[in-house]
């Protein structure tokens, strides 16, 4: 008896250090690279007060591992007022906005490349919209591991794309090029077929992204769903109503940025009246995705699945008289993240290099290749943000509270963002349907 007690002492001796070591392997392969505040050693803290202990909530978890991203196109991390069905959502359900977040390159394609490998543009050489990317993703990379994970797409994949199917995808629901010119009737590629869909886009890549998610309730997934609003031409059915007198212009519409390079200060006034109306198409068709998404997003939570909502770079609306992407300022180069079931620090300083990452870690799956993007349990200082091609081309170092460009030829610009209150300040009048077409959500809503 006293060998046998001997023996389970050792074995939980050995055992801890032994994952340990383990953990440490897998996390290497993953990104060697760490904060020097993150190596040093570890110090002992008090234990707290019983008035200073907080009990967490528990979040579920799915199991097998399952997630979605879901994505928006061109939307500005301010946008996220028009949203106030999914602020109160995400306020009152555990979910972690981070308003520290960027993309890696503010431009539709190499931003999505991003999300879909882990790199940043520079190495995944999708540094345009017409450039083709010949990396591995996260989709490729996971069906050949493990063909049992299943994988979705729903919306666009990238501009330079020719439109057919691609084999790794369980479920593929995409177009050729980079944009719907007709938001009511699409020609698409389902799952290698071509088919034209007489619908909302909003409500037809929604519908299909809850059947996704219910067809493999019981199987490990991950789904990318990328909504095309609120990009051009940003349309919203006609029986949906929205009071765009709770559009507002930007605080710097019309204003020159005396710290901008010369070419940027040279730049004439915008039709404030005609800017204004393409603004409230932009936020309406904004709006009309909040008044779906929240069921299909609780349907997700309640069922531990890991949500991502991002978008995949910003749009000035005249701020410095700029209409347009490719720029260093925040309106366009941070993001809104939203983030359930994911342990994640919010005021971490957070690139769209990450997301890759971390799902090569949830799936437990190495990746094909070195990736930029960090653990979410890691810390950094800085991040990186590239522009190439477009204008001006430039790199900015992104840290806590400033954006330090420098664009090509060598000129400097330091740019000081704003107060981050991206869920603070909510409309207070949503749009809404008529009765026709109120009947049509509850009905399909019912099914979600």
């Amino acid at each position: 008896m006293r060998f046998i007690a001997v023996l389970f002492f050792l074995l939980s001796i050995v055992t801890p250090f032994q994952t340990f070591a383990d953990e440490n392997q897998y996390n290497n392969q993953i990104e060697p690279t760490a904060t020097s505040e993150e190596s040093e050693s570890p110090t002992v803290s008090p234990s707290p007060t019983p008035e200073e202990t907080e009990i967490p909530s528990e979040k579920p978890t799915a199991s097998p591992p399952q997630a979605v991203l879901i994505t928006m196109d061109d939307m500005r991390p301010d946008d996220m007022r028009y949203m106030p069905k999914f602020i109160k959502f995400i306020k009152e359900n555990h979910g972690l906005d981070l308003p520290r977040a960027f993309v890696s390159c503010p431009l539709c394609c190499p931003s999505r490349a991003s999300l879909m490998t882990g790199l940043y543009a520079s190495n995944h050489g999708v540094i345009g919209n017409s450039y083709p990317l010949l990396k591995k993703t996260i989709f490729e990379t996971f069906k050949e591991a493990d063909p049992n994970i299943k994988t979705g797409l729903i919306g666009k994949y990238l501009n330079s794309f020719h439109g057919g199917y691609k084999p790794e995808f369980d479920e593929w629901v995409s177009y050729k090029g980079g944009m719907i010119y007709n938001w009511f009737s699409m020609n698409l590629n389902i799952n290698g077929k071509q088919t034209t869909v007489k619908e909302y886009v909003s409500d037809f890549f929604l519908r299909r992204a809850d059947e996704f998610v219910d067809k493999y309730i019981d199987d490990p997934y991950l789904l990318y769903l990328h909504f095309t609003a609120p990009h051009f031409p940003s349309s919203t059915p006609s029986n949906f109503a929205f009071d765009c007198s709770q559009v507002k212009m930007p605080k710097y519409f019309n204003v020159i940025d005396q710290s901008a390079p010369p070419k940027y200060r040279k730049l004439t006034k915008l039709y404030p009246k005609g800017r204004k109306r393409y603004v409230c198409r932009r936020v309406t068709s904004i709006n009309y995705v909040d008044n779906i998404i929240v069921p299909f997003v609780k349907k997700l939570v309640d069922r531990g699945v890991k949500v991502i909502f991002v978008s995949d770079n910003g749009f000035a609306i005249g701020e410095y008289r700029q209409w347009e992407k490719n720029l260093p300022y925040e309106q366009v180069s941070r993001t809104p993240f939203i983030a359930f079931n994911w342990d994640i620090d919010r005021n971490r300083l957070t690139s769209l290099i990450d997301v890759a990452t971390n799902y090569y870690k949830l799936f437990d799956i190495l990746p094909p290749y070195p990736l930029d993007g960090l653990p979410y349990s890691d810390k950094r200082s800085t991040l990186l943000v590239e522009n190439f091609k477009i204008k001006l081309p430039f790199t900015s170092i992104v840290d806590k509270n400033t954006i330090k460009v420098r664009y090509q030829g060598g000129f400097k610009q330091t740019i000081k963002m704003n107060k981050y209150t991206d869920l603070d300040n909510p409309i207070k009048k949503s749009g809404r349907t008529s009765n026709i077409m109120k009947r049509k959500l509850v009905d399909r809503r019912a099914k979600l």
